[in-house]
C-alpha cells in the first residue's frame, strides 16, 4: 500500500526503517519561508493491521517502533 501511495503526485509517504514493524514510520522536519529553519517535525507511525501484541481491535504502534521514536527524537 505505502509503494502504491508514494506514486502519487501530492504524496509525503516514505517507506522507514526496516528493522521496526510497519512500512511507514518516518519524520519530516518542517521549515520556515525561508527553508533554513526548522520549525518542527511531523511523525508519522504505521499503526500496522488489527490485532497486534494480542491485543484484538485495530493495530498498534510497536514497542519498537516507539523505541525508534526516542532515539530518533532526541
Amino acid at each position: 500500500m505505502a509503494t502504491l501511495d508514494m506514486t502519487l503526485d501530492i504524496s509525503m509517504t516514505k517507506k522507514g526503517p526496516s528493522t521496526i514493524h510497519g512500512t511507514s514510520n518516518y519524520v519530516y522536519p518542517v521549515y520556515d519561508q525561508t527553508g533554513e529553519n526548522r520549525l518542527f517535525y511531523l511523525w508519522a507511525f504505521d499503526s500496522m493491521s488489527d490485532n497486534c501484541e494480542e491485543v484484538v481491535g485495530w493495530g498498534c504502534v510497536y514497542p519498537d517502533a516507539v523505541e525508534w521514536f526516542r532515539e530518533k527524537s532526541k
